[in-house]
C-alpha cells in the first residue's frame, strides 16, 4: 500500500521536529574517535542497559530484550550463557568475507582474519550507532542516501530486515516528504534498487524502479548486462517491459504529433495564428535543445501540451478540435511523474509511470494452495457391499 502524499502539518505531527534533528549532526564526534565514554543507547523507560557491544574501539550500551526480539543472530550468540553472569558481553571482529560481525567477548576462534583497516573504522562505528538507533525507532541524523544503504546492509547482515523495513517506512520515507528529499538515489540506482527489493520495502522499491525505467532509455548493451547480473530475474524482466511500453509510447507521441502538425498545416484553420503554429513546430522539432526530450522529458511535454491547449480554445468544434482534444489528453498522460520521495526529472529522463503500475517482484508468485484432504465418509464400505449385492 503507498504511503500518502502528507502536508507538511500532517507530517510534522506523525514525526515532531524531526527536521531539525536530522540536521544536527552528533555522529561528527563519533566519527573523529573523540568519545571515550560508552554510548548508551536506548530510552531510560526500557530500564538499564544490560548488553556491553565493543565496535572496534567504541563501546555501546543497549538493552538485550530488543536484540532478542528484532535480530536473530544476536539471539543465537547470547543462548546459553550463564544466568549468573550480569550483562552480555560482544565485540566485534572481521569474518571471512571482508566484513565484520558480532561475537563473544574473550572468546577464543579457530581461525582469525585480517583486522579491519583503520579508514574503515569511524564508518563501521557510525554505521552501527545509525543501526541500533533504527531498532529503537530514534531518527538518526542525516547521512545521506550512502549512510542508509550501509545501515541497512548492516541490518540485513545482522538478520534485522523486519525492523529495518519499518524504521524506513515510518521515520524515513514520511520525512522526505517535507524535507529534503533523497539525494544521491540515482547515483547508484541499481545498488539501491537491488536493497529495496532485499528488505521489501514497497514503497522504496518502486520510487528506486520508476527512477531506473527513465534511465534505461538511454542505456547500452552493457548497461542492460549490468543490469541483468545484479537484479533477480524477476525485476529484470519487469524492467525490460516497462521500458519497451515507455518506448513504445514515446514513439506513439512523436508520430502522433508529426501527423497532427502536418494536417494542420495542409488544412489552415482560419483562427490559429501562424505564430502558434510556429511555436508549435518549433517546440516538437527541439528534441535535443536546452528543453528538448532528451534534456527534460518533463518539460519538454509539458510545453507542448500548453501550446495544445491554447489551440484547442480557438479551434472550433469538429473533427479538428477532436484531433486536437484528443493529443493533448495523450500529451498529459507523458507529463505526470510517479516519482514521490525524490525531486522529479532532475537528470532529464522521462518518468511516465505511476507507483501502482509497478508489480512487486515478491509479491509476483504466491505460494500454491494446499489442497484439502478428501473425507472418508464412515461406512462407505458397506456401501459399496451393498452396491455390489
Amino acid at each position: 500500500m503507498d504511503i500518502p502524499r502528507l502536508s507538511p502539518a500532517v507530517a510534522d505531527d506523525i514525526v515532531p521536529e524531526l527536521a531539525q534533528i536530522f540536521a544536527d549532526n552528533p555522529f561528527k564526534s563519533l566519527r573523529d574517535r573523540n568519545i571515550r565514554v560508552p554510548v548508551l543507547c536506548g530510552p531510560h523507560e526500557q530500564g538499564p542497559t544490560d548488553t556491553y557491544i565493543n565496535i572496534f574501539g567504541q563501546e555501546f550500551r543497549t538493552h538485550s530484550t530488543l536484540l532478542k526480539q528484532h535480530t536473530r543472530i544476536w539471539k543465537d550468540r547470547q543462548h546459553g550463557e550463564h544466568t549468573t553472569r550480569r550483562g552480555h558481553y560482544f565485540e566485534a571482529r572481521t569474518e571471512k568475507d571482508g566484513g565484520w560481525g558480532i561475537y563473544r567477548k574473550g572468546a577464543k576462534y579457530y581461525r582469525e582474519y585480517p583486522a579491519l583497516s583503520d579508514d574503515r573504522i569511524p564508518t563501521a562505528i557510525e554505521t552501527f550507532h545509525c543501526l541500533l538507533q533504527a531498532l529503537y525507532l530514534k531518527p538518526v541524523p542525516y547521512i545521506g542516501v550512502r549512510g542508509w544503504r550501509r545501515m541497512v546492509s548492516l541490518g540485513i547482515r545482522f538478520q534485522a530486515v523486519p525492523r529495518v523495513r519499518e524504521y524506513i517506512e515510518k521515520i524515513i520515507l514520511p520525512w522526505t516528504l517535507t524535507a529534503t528529499p533523497l539525494d544521491g538515489l540515482t547515483d547508484d540506482i541499481l545498488t539501491n534498487t537491488k536493497l529495496a527489493q532485499d528488505i521489501q520495502c514497497a514503497q522504496l522499491y518502486r520510487e528506486c524502479f520508476i527512477h531506473l525505467i527513465g534511465m534505461a532509455q538511454y542505456w547500452g548493451r552493457n548497461d542492460f548486462h549490468r543490469a541483468e547480473n545484479m537484479l533477480s530475474p524477476s525485476t529484470y524482466a519487469s524492467l525490460i517491459h516497462h521500458v519497451a511500453s515507455q518506448r513504445q509510447i514515446i514513439e506513439k507521441a512523436d508520430v502522433a504529433l508529426h501527423t497532427f502538425i502536418q494536417t494542420i498545416t495542409v488544412q489552415k484553420p482560419r483562427r490559429i495564428p501562424n505564430y502558434l503554429l510556429k511555436q508549435l513546430t518549433d517546440t516538437v522539432d527541439n528534441v535535443t535543445g536546452l528543453n528538448g526530450r532528451n534534456m527534460n522529458s518533463l518539460g519538454y511535454y509539458r510545453q507542448i501540451r500548453e501550446v495544445l491547449n491554447d489551440m484547442q480554445v480557438r479551434i472550433p468544434r469538429g473533427t479538428m478540435y477532436n484531433k486536437c482534444h484528443r493529443l493533448w489528453q495523450f500529451i498529459g498522460c507523458l507529463c505526470l511523474s510517479g516519482l514521490k520521495y525524490t525531486e522529479a526529472q532532475v537528470k532529464g529522463y522521462p518518468v511516465f509511470f505511476l507507483p501502482s503500475e509497478i508489480e512487486l517482484p515478491w509479491e509476483l508468485f504466491s505460494p500454491p494452495e494446499e489442497e484439502p484432504d478428501e473425507e472418508v465418509w464412515e461406512g462407505s464400505e458397506e456401501e459399496d457391499v451393498a452396491m455390489e449385492d
